[in-house]
C-alpha cells in the first residue's frame, strides 16, 4: 500500500469513527492534498475524507479548504435531492400497485455517522410485484428510458440517473443465482442480513467485472457497525449464497484498513496472497478492471472480441482464488453471450 493510500484510509477512518490519524500525518504539500482529494473523489468517499481532515487538526491551505467545503455542501444538497426522489418514486410506483424499495443510496446511508456525506450515487430502485406495469408508469413522464441487461435506465429531473431493477443483485453461478432469486423475490422487503449479503455480492461482482471503490466497502462496514444485524443469521446467509471465501477477505480488509467494526459474522482473513490481491483491487478505485478493454473503434470486431476475451480470461484466472466458482461461471456466461450475439447477428444478416 502506498503512503497516499494509507493517508486516505486514515482520514476516512477519522471521518467515519472519529478516531485514527493520531501522530501519523506529517507535513503535506499542496500537491499531496490535491492528490489525496482526487483519490477520495475517485473512490466516492470525498465527504468522509473532508470530515476526517476537519476532525484531525491538520488542514490544507485556505484556498483548497474553501473548495472542499463548497464540494461538501454540494454533496449534501445532492444527497438530499437523491433521497427525496427515491421516496417520490417508491410512492409513485406504490400508487400504481407496484411494490418497490430503494437499494443502496439513502437506504444504506442511514447507517453512516452523517448520512448526507455518503458519496455521490444514482438512485437504485428494486421492483418487487408489478414489474410488468413499470413501462406504463415511466411512459407517463414523457422521458426516454433505456433497457439494458434486464434493467431499466431512466434519466430523472435534474439529470439524476434512476435505475430500476427486477432483483437487487445477481450472481453468475446459476445454482447460487436461483437461490438468491428465491430469497429476494418475495416482494416483502429484505431483512437487514440479506441486504448486507447483497451489498457484499455487489462488491464481488464489481471486482470481477470492472473494479470497485472504497464507498461500497464503507457501506458494508457501516452496516456491520450500526445496523441491527443478527451476525449468526448473516453468516448463515453468506454460506447459503456461497460467498464465504470472498466475505472473509472483505471482512479482513475492513478490519485492517477501515476499522470501527468489533463483530463479524465470519472470521476475517487478514493475510495471504488472496488478501493482498483483494486489497490491491479495492484500493485501485472504480473502473480499474476495465482499463485493458478494447473499444470497437480501435480495431476490427474480430480482433476486439479476441483481445477482450483474453483480458477477461486473464482476469478470471487472477480472481479464481478469491471467488473460484463465480469466476469460472462468469467466463462461461461471457462465452455463451458472445456466441448468442454472433448467432443473432448472422440471422439478421442472412435475412
Amino acid at each position: 500500500m502506498c503512503e497516499l493510500h494509507a493517508l486516505l484510509l486514515c482520514f476516512v477512518r477519522r471521518g467515519l469513527w472519529g478516531v485514527g490519524c493520531e501522530g501519523t500525518v506529517g507535513q503535506l504539500s499542496r500537491g499531496d492534498w490535491q492528490r489525496l482529494f482526487a483519490m477520495a473523489c475517485r473512490h466516492s468517499v470525498s465527504g468522509l475524507f473532508v470530515d476526517g481532515v476537519a476532525r484531525s487538526g491538520v488542514r490544507p491551505d485556505n484556498d483548497l479548504w474553501e473548495q472542499w467545503v463548497v464540494h461538501l455542501l454540494a454533496l449534501e444538497r445532492f444527497n438530499a435531492y437523491n433521497e427525496a426522489r427515491g421516496r417520490w418514486w417508491t410512492d409513485r410506483l406504490g400508487r400504481a400497485g407496484i411494490s418497490a424499495e430503494v437499494f443502496k443510496g439513502a437506504s444504506v446511508a442511514q447507517w453512516y455517522p452523517v448520512p448526507q456525506h455518503r458519496g455521490f450515487s444514482d438512485v437504485d430502485i428494486v421492483v418487487g410485484r408489478g414489474w410488468e406495469r413499470l413501462a406504463a408508469v415511466l411512459g407517463e413522464t414523457g422521458r426516454p428510458c433505456r433497457y439494458f441487461a434486464g434493467e431499466v435506465l431512466f434519466t430523472d429531473e435534474g439529470g439524476l440517473s434512476v435505475e430500476f431493477h427486477r432483483y437487487c443483485e445477481r450472481v453468475f453461478n446459476p445454482v447460487a443465482n436461483r437461490r438468491l432469486r428465491r430469497m429476494t423475490g418475495g416482494g416483502g422487503g429484505m431483512s437487514p442480513e440479506l441486504y448486507a449479503a447483497c451489498l457484499i455480492i455487489h462488491i464481488r461482482r464489481h471486482c470481477l467485472i470492472s473494479g470497485v471503490g472504497l464507498k461500497q466497502v464503507v457501506d458494508v462496514a457501516a452496516m456491520l457497525r450500526s445496523a441491527p444485524l443478527d451476525m449468526e443469521r448473516l453468516g448463515s446467509t453468506l454460506r447459503r449464497l456461497h460467498i464465504v471465501r470472498f466475505s472473509r477477505l472483505l471482512f479482513g480488509f475492513i478490519s485492517v484498513n477501515v476499522g470501527g467494526v468489533s463483530s463479524f459474522p465470519l472470521r476475517p482473513q487478514t493475510a495471504g496472497r488472496s488478501f493482498v490481491r483483494l486489497s490491491s483491487i479495492l484500493l485501485g478505485g472504480e473502473g480499474r478492471g476495465g482499463d485493458g478493454l478494447v473499444d470497437g473503434d480501435k480495431c476490427s470486431p474480430l480482433l476486439r472480441i479476441l483481445r477482450n476475451a483474453v483480458f477477461f480470461a486473464k482476469r478470471g484466472m487472477m480472481l479464481a482464488r478469491l471467488m473460484p466458482a463465480e469466476a469460472g461461471c462468469f467466463l462461461a456466461y461471457l462465452a455463451v453471450r458472445r456466441v448468442g450475439r454472433m448467432v443473432r447477428h448472422g440471422r439478421v444478416k442472412k435475412k
